[in-house]
């Protein structure tokens, strides 16, 4: 009888995994798989498996295509190794753990014989479990993940940070206390999820979840086609509501909004019925899209805009506008002084010192004194 192991998680089994363990066969009559344990799975891969090892075990059972299943054990990952005395090791075209040491560990277990054969994929653009898996993810798998990095301290401190007060613009907001890499790093995992399961992010009562669900769609944005960036685009503008503090405009509004805009030559009106909204948030987006324009040397509809907005009298407001009028400046100083030479003395003040930041000590001085 000549025995032939492998090793693998199996999670989603798919038709990748049955080529895999079908290949294997072929080089003996007695095939050993050995599924990886839950814990071994979240240690070496970082995330949890979509199925746990019970179930993983029974779909290799049901399937026929083994003669033995058994779990790896925990303590030792050569175990089954020593136990059984495979003649032949079978690798995936992928695998890699532990695999560096393995040709050493098989001498010192005296089975200098066993021969170790890496396989063939399997179409992995398709069947590979771990873009299977994204295609599976729904809200309640980014809900677990996100509950993970609750953090109450935090969560009173983003609460007085982003004014959730009585009265207040982010009056009623509420926070979980994600710092902000944590909240990139799982909007980059769960990148594939579906607009259906976004838009539920986007009507949660929780600042963490809108701003992971918007940054989602910054980076779905980023590779996505003409078509599918129309879409995102459209998405976008039908959760607006949920784009309602300062945070969530300057960190997604310019790269999906200015940048639809800039890359598709659609007309820019809407900065101009939103510029002119009742709605705060509406009226930064208005000026916060223009910064994907000043990056591409376009200042015109910078300048429209700011000219509307000096009557503004939110902070918030003069505060974006200043900025985005320093950021003009940057790239053409000529524009901005030109700017100020025609309206500095009717800027709201903290408009006008944002904008005149990079400037000269002189050239503050001047502007200041109005």
């Amino acid at each position: 009888m000549k025995k032939i192991m492998i090793f693998g998680t199996f999670d989603i089994f798919h038709k990748g995994h049955i080529s895999f363990i079908k290949q294997a066969k072929k080089y003996g009559d007695f095939l050993i798989v050995v599924i990886a344990r839950d814990k071994t799975v979240e240690k070496v891969k970082g995330v949890q498996s979509y199925n746990n090892e019970k179930i993983r075990m029974k779909m290799i059972i049901n399937s026929g295509l083994a003669e033995k299943v058994i779990l790896g054990d925990l303590k030792d990952r050569y175990a089954a190794i020593k136990k059984y005395k495979p003649e032949i090791i079978c690798l995936g075209y992928d695998q890699k753990f532990f695999i560096d040491k393995l040709k050493n560990k098989l001498s010192e277990f005296g089975l200098n014989k066993t021969k170790i054969i890496r396989l063939k994929s399997y179409y992995p653009q398709i069947y590979k479990s771990s873009k299977l898996k994204q295609k599976l993810l729904k809200f309640q798998d980014i809900s677990r993940e996100i509950n993970k990095y609750k953090n109450k301290e935090k969560a009173i401190v983003l609460s007085g940070f982003f004014k959730t007060g009585k009265g207040q613009y982010g009056e009623g907001d509420k926070f979980l206390g994600l710092v902000m890499p944590i909240q990139r790093v799982l909007a980059k995992k769960f990148v594939t999820l579906d607009f259906n399961e976004i838009s539920k992010m986007l009507k949660s009562e929780y600042h963490d979840f809108r701003m992971i669900g918007l940054l989602i769609l910054t980076y779905k944005y980023e590779k996505a086609s003409i078509t599918e960036r129309q879409k995102i685009y459209q998405f976008y503008f039908r959760n607006l509501k949920a784009v309602n503090n300062w945070d969530l405009v300057d960190l997604t509004v310019p790269q999906i909004v200015g940048r639809y805009l800039w890359e598709s030559g659609e007309s820019r009106n809407i900065l101009y019925k939103l510029v002119g909204s009742k709605n705060l948030w509406e009226r930064r987006i208005s000026i916060l899209a223009t910064f994907y324009f000043l990056k591409n040397k376009d200042f015109k509809d910078t300048i429209r805009l700011s000219e509307i907005l000096l009557r503004d009298r939110d902070d918030l407001i003069h505060k974006a506008t200043g900025w985005m009028l320093r950021e003009m400046g940057k790239r053409d100083e000529a524009a901005l002084i030109k700017f100020l030479n025609r309206h500095h003395t009717v800027m709201p003040r903290t408009m006008l010192r944002y904008s005149i930041e990079k400037l000269s000590k002189e050239e503050k001085f001047y502007y200041m004194k109005k």
